[in-house]
């Protein structure tokens, strides 16, 4: 048997159905009536990118690590041979570009620094002309001998320059234009250490020898 519903129930039914049609501002929204534009996924938590180090030329074997690729020989060639176009050209400028700014001789422990050098570099351009060098094949770039931080110390190698840090070379020139008549311009053999500056070399030490 139903029940009829009593007056007072269908009021509060119909009172309760205009309360959510006036929420909604009008008629009730079903799926017909819904836009056609393209969904848009949800909102998601990303994962964060995991932090890479800044690239260096050594890093520990553990974790994320950078390296950069390594300089190859046209970078110590350049670098070498603008050293002896500067001093044929008596260029001190274009020297001082080449050298960090904390250059030494090598082997003084730091007592010929970066000024003293600058000094002995003017004072040799002002005594000498350099200039009679130009057109002459002033130093051998295609016998240099080149020397990771790895291949110097230890029993048997050869020695390695207190001021070598990793990730620097040690280059040794023969120059073949060391003495033009009884004038000696430069020694007869020259070592470089060579400091990466991004991607090039910079001269961080600098010695002169002369054949025994």
């Amino acid at each position: 048997m139903s029940r009829k519903s009593r007056p007072s129930e269908a009021a509060a039914v119909a009172a309760a159905l205009a309360a959510l049609v006036a929420c909604g501002g009008g008629t009730l929204v079903t799926a017909t009536e819904l836009p056609n534009e393209p969904r848009h996924p949800d909102g998601v938590v990303l994962e964060p990118p995991a932090a890479v180090p800044d690239a260096g030329d050594f890093a520990p074997a553990r974790g994320v690590v950078a390296l950069r690729e390594p300089l190859g020989e046209s970078a110590v060639r350049d670098v070498v041979g603008d050293y002896f176009d500067a001093f044929v050209h008596e260029d001190t400028a274009a020297m001082n570009k080449l050298v960090t700014d904390d250059v030494v001789e090598l082997g003084t422990q730091g007592r010929n620094d970066a000024t003293a050098l600058r000094n002995a570099w003017k004072a040799r351009t002002s005594a000498l002309d350099y200039h009679k060098l130009e057109g002459s094949t002033v130093a051998d770039l295609d016998s240099m001998q080149r020397y990771g931080y790895g291949d110097l110390g230890g029993p048997g190698r050869e020695p390695r320059p207190s001021e070598m840090r990793p990730g620097d070379q040690l280059v040794k020139v023969t120059v073949l234009e060391a003495r033009v008549g009884g004038e000696r311009y430069c020694g007869d053999n020259v070592v470089f250490l060579l400091r990466r500056d991004g991607a090039r070399y910079r001269i961080a030490g600098i010695e002169e020898k002369d054949a025994p």
